[in-house]
């Protein structure tokens, strides 16, 4: 029996719910965001790579302002694999 260690960590694909701040006006979109974690303030707070791709999209490099970006629910989770180690 392998051990989990050598198989890797399972990843997602998930629509989820995110919302962030332009000024003093919150919109919120779904998003696909592909990850190893599964709940919202585990990818704010351990995800910095989903979370850059994040405020690229909704802010890009010129925006002067506060970046605030908020991941409110995860709709949908499909398992796609597993990280190689």
């Amino acid at each position: 029996m392998t051990s989990r260690s050598k198989l890797g960590v399972p990843i997602y694909y998930m629509e989820a719910r995110v919302a962030y701040k332009k000024g003093k006006v919150v919109h919120e979109l779904p998003m696909w965001i592909v990850s190893r974690y599964t709940e919202p303030m585990d990818i704010i707070n351990k995800d910095a790579k989903t979370m850059r791709r994040l405020n690229n999209t909704f802010y890009g490099n010129s925006y002067k302002g506060k970046r605030m970006i908020m991941v409110r629910s995860i709709e949908s989770k499909l398992y796609l694999g597993r990280a190689s180690q």
